[in-house]
């Protein structure tokens, strides 16, 4: 990870070196070539990825899609409903801090 926050580093460094260079706030990373953008998310989302069971022991490439499509900026509340039973997922969650209650109707129940 040393490595990688040099050549983030050293890039930022170049990019302000130059005076006609300006950034509009929350875009400075969109900037960052793909390949810097790209280990910045496996360096930042990898071990969230690998810390889940069912990932464990995946491909590299497998484990580097996944960092891609992780939404790391999602906040739940205490007592927000993040899924009801009976609806169709299209979504995964990965609690990296706090607690869910999972509570199932009693008609569902078997």
């Amino acid at each position: 990870k040393k490595q990688l926050q040099i050549e983030i580093l050293n890039y930022y460094l170049y990019l302000t070196s130059t005076t006609a260079h300006k950034y509009e706030s929350g875009d400075e990373l969109k900037d960052l070539p793909v390949i810097l953008r790209i280990k910045l998310e496996l360096a930042l989302k990898k071990d969230t990825v690998t810390s889940v069971p069912l990932f464990q022991g995946l491909h590299a490439a497998c484990i580097l899609s996944l960092v891609h499509h992780i939404n790391s900026g999602i906040i739940a509340l205490p007592s927000e409903n993040l899924y009801s039973a009976g609806s169709m997922g299209d979504r995964m969650f990965i609690i990296e801090k706090g607690s869910v209650v999972l509570t199932v109707p009693k008609q569902m129940d078997h």
